[in-house]
Order: C-alpha cells, then structure tokens, then sequence
C-alpha cells in the first residue's frame, strides 16, 4: 500500500473520542483527524510521485552507465604514462547520460 492509503487508513484515537466530554467535542476531533488526514494523504501523493520519478532517472542513469562501461570496455585504454589508465569513452553516450539527467522526468531522447 502506498503512503497515501496508509495514511487515508489511520484510525481516530478510541481514547481521544471516549475522553471527549460532549457530542460538539467528539466530532470536532473526528472532523480535524479526518481533514488532517486528508491534508496528510495529499502530501503523501506528491512524494509517492517524487520517489516515482526518482527511481526512473536511477534506472535510466543505471542504463547509461551500463552503456559507458560497455563501450569503454571496447575502447583502448591508454596509460598516462605513470600507469593510470585512461579509459576513451564514446562522447555521444555521455551526452546522452548528461540529456537523462537534465531531462525533466527521466525520459530517454532517442
């Protein structure tokens, strides 16, 4: 379940509604747990979509870090002379990992 439903599941307090000395009482604390828990479900919705969007640019980023490493792997890898390789990348796959990190949602530009 996501965070929106748990929260929109979250049970007014038994303690609470027993304590209240009046009717009035009792549903002013039914009516602010359920407009709390609306103001708090909608919060969870907007991070839901945030995490969503998250995971899909470490999956792209994922991706084009796997396409680097594969086409390093077919490059010649020079040494600088002190022996620290210089590994030659393809320039076209790190702009297309810089254009998934700027893009607005994680969506691939082919």
């Amino acid at each position: 379940m996501n965070f929106h439903g748990r929260i929109m599941n979250i049970a007014a307090s038994r303690l609470a509604l027993r304590d209240a000395e009046s009717v009035s009482a009792k549903q002013a604390y039914s009516l602010g747990h359920r407009d709390a828990r609306h103001a708090a479900a909608e919060i969870a919705n907007e991070a839901d979509a945030r995490i969503a969007e998250l995971v899909g640019r470490i999956r792209w980023l994922e991706y084009a870090l796997a396409a680097i490493i594969a086409s390093a792997g077919e490059c010649d890898v020079p040494s600088d002379g002190v022996g620290v390789p210089l590994v030659s990348v393809d320039h076209r796959l790190i702009e297309d990992a810089r254009g998934l990190v700027n893009s607005p949602k994680g969506e691939v530009k082919q």
